[in-house]
C-alpha cells in the first residue's frame, strides 16, 4: 500500500516548486513512477503479470487519448519549457496509468477476491489524495501570518470564511503548483468521492469517525483555498448523483457528457439573472464578478472566436498552450493584473474552461477522444454500480465532479497538474476495474460449465 501512496504522491506534486527548476525536480516523478512499475510487475518470482483485456473498447478509447496528450506536451508552446521538462510531461501520463494497472493487477492477484479488492483500492485512492491534500493545508498553516505565501494576484479574504467572520489572506499553495484554484479543485475532486465512500460503504467501511475527520479537513481546504465553482460542483456532484440513484435513472448520467461543452453559456446566462440576488451578491468579489463569471465571459468569447474561420490547427490543434500560437490570449490578457510576471500571464492565459483548452491543444480529434473517455467512465461506473460494485458509484462522483469543473477551469493537461494527475488515475482505475470484474465473472462461468460437465 504504502509504495503505491508514496508513488503517487510524487507523481502529483509539483516539485519545481518546492526545490526549484533542476534535472532533479523533471526526472524525479519519472524514476519513482518506473520504480513503482518495477515493484509491482516483478511481484512473483520475476514474473510480469500481464491480464487479459476484455473491455478493449474502453483501453483502446483511453490509450488513444494518451498518445493525442503526449503529442499535445511534445508540440508545447511554453517559452521555459526544456528538453528534459518535455520529455517529463511526455512520459508522465503513459507512467501513471501503466504504474495504475500494474499495481491493481498486483492487489488483485495477492487478494484474489475481486469485489472487495476493488473497492480496498478505491479505499486506498482516496487515502492518497486525502493525504495530498492535508500536505497542503499543513504547508498553509505553517505560513499562516507570515505573508510569505501570499498570492501575487489576490489580497482578499476568502468569501465564505469572511461571511462567518474569519478575515484571513489567500494563500498560494506551493505544494500542487501555487495557486489555491488549483488545490480546490483537487480537494473536492477527493471530498466527493470521500463523502460517497462514506455514503455507500456505511456499517461495512473501517474507522467511520476518521472518514468524517477527513471529510470536515478536506472541507476547511476549500474553505481556505476559496474556490466558490468547487464548492458549488462538490454540491451539485453529490445530490445529483443521489437524486439519480434513487429515482432509478443513475444510468442517464453519462448523458451529461454531450452537453458539459454548452454549460459556460447556460452558466453564464443563469449568473446574469442571480448576480442581483442579496446572499449571491454576497459570494461575489466585486463589481459584475459574479455577472461575468469572474471575468470568463471575456476569455470564452474570444477563444470561440478562434473557431469561427476553420483551421487546420483545428483538427489536430496547436499543443500545450495552443491559446498562445493562437493568439486568443492577446484580446483578454488585460484583465489580468497588469504588475504579474510573465511566468505568471503565462499562467492565466489559458481558456479557463476544458473543452475549450483541448481545443486549442489537442485539436477536434483529441477533444473527442477525451470526452468519449469521460462518456465511458460514466457508463463503467454505471454498470459496476449495477452489478453491486460500491466502488463504482464511488469513482461516478468523481467524473461528474470532474465534467462539472471543466466549465470554469482548464481542468485538462498541466495546467492543474494534481487534478490531472488524479483524473489520469481514476480513469485509468475504473477502466481496470471494469476489466477486472468482467475477467472474475468469465471464470466464475467456466468454473460453473466445468462441474456441471463433471456432473
Amino acid at each position: 500500500m504504502w509504495v503505491f501512496v508514496i508513488v503517487f504522491i510524487i507523481s502529483s506534486l509539483k516539485l519545481e516548486n518546492i526545490l526549484g527548476e533542476n534535472v532533479l525536480t523533471k526526472l524525479l516523478p519519472i524514476l519513482t513512477l518506473s520504480m513503482g512499475i518495477a515493484r509491482f510487475s516483478f511481484f512473483k518470482k520475476g514474473h510480469i503479470y500481464v491480464g487479459k483485456i476484455v473491455n478493449q473498447m474502453p483501453y483502446l478509447t483511453f490509450a488513444l487519448f494518451i498518445m493525442a496528450l503526449v503529442m499535445g506536451f511534445i508540440r508545447t508552446h511554453l517559452p521555459t519549457a526544456t528538453f528534459i521538462g518535455i520529455v517529463n510531461a511526455s512520459l508522465r501520463p503513459i507512467l501513471v496509468v501503466w504504474f495504475v494497472y500494474v499495481s491493481i493487477s498486483y492487489f488483485i492477484q495477492k487478494e484474489r477476491k475481486v469485489e472487495a479488492t476493488l473497492n480496498k483500492i478505491t479505499g486506498i485512492i482516496i487515502f492518497t489524495i486525502s493525504l495530498l491534500a492535508f500536505l497542503n493545508l499543513m504547508s498553509f498553516l505553517l505560513n499562516f501570518g507570515s505573508g510569505s505565501a501570499e498570492s501575487s494576484n489576490t489580497h482578499e479574504a476568502p468569501v465564505f470564511l469572511a461571511m462567518i467572520g474569519i478575515h484571513i489572506n489567500k494563500v498560494e499553495f506551493p505544494l500542487t503548483g501555487g495557486h489555491p484554484n488549483g488545490v480546490g479543485m483537487f480537494a473536492g475532486a477527493v471530498l466527493v468521492m470521500s463523502i460517497a465512500y462514506y455514503m455507500w460503504t456505511k456499517g461495512k467501511a473501517k474507522r467511520p469517525l476518521l472518514q468524517l475527520l477527513n471529510i470536515g479537513m478536506l472541507v476547511a481546504v476549500l474553505l481556505i483555498a476559496d474556490s466558490r465553482a468547487t464548492i458549488g460542483n462538490s454540491i451539485i456532484t453529490v445530490a445529483v448523483i443521489y437524486f439519480f440513484d434513487r429515482i432509478k435513472r443513475l444510468g442517464m448520467l453519462r448523458y451529461i457528457v454531450l452537453v458539459v461543452p454548452f454549460f459556460p453559456f447556460i452558466m453564464l446566462s443563469t449568473l446574469a439573472m442571480l448576480a442581483n440576488l442579496s446572499f449571491v451578491a454576497d459570494l461575489s468579489r466585486g463589481e459584475n464578478d459574479l455577472a461575468t463569471g469572474n471575468s470568463r465571459s471575456i476569455i470564452w468569447e474570444n477563444c470561440l472566436e478562434e473557431f469561427y474561420d476553420p483551421q487546420l490547427e483545428h483538427i489536430i490543434g496547436y499543443g500545450e498552450w495552443g491559446t498562445h500560437p493562437a493568439g486568443a490570449y492577446l484580446n483578454y490578457l488585460d484583465i489580468f493584473d497588469e504588475d504579474l510576471d510573465r511566468e505568471k500571464l503565462y499562467q492565466y492565459s489559458i481558456a479557463h474552461n476544458a473543452f475549450f483548452q483541448a481545443m486549442f491543444d489537442i485539436g477536434l480529434i483529441g477533444t473527442f477522444l477525451f470526452y468519449a473517455v469521460l462518456y465511458l467512465a460514466m457508463k463503467q461506473t454505471y454498470f459496476l454500480h449495477k452489478n453491486g460494485i460500491s466502488s463504482g458509484i464511488i469513482l461516478m462522483h468523481f467524473v461528474l465532479y470532474f465534467l462539472l469543473s471543466g466549465i470554469t477551469e482548464s481542468a485538462f493537461g498541466r495546467y492543474n497538474l494534481t487534478l490531472f494527475v488524479v483524473f489520469l488515475v481514476t480513469i485509468a482505475t475504473i477502466v481496470a476495474f471494469e476489466n477486472e470484474y468482467l475477467k472474475s465473472k468469465i471464470e466464475q462461468a467456466r468454473k460453473h460449465e466445468s462441474s456441471d460437465l463433471q456432473l
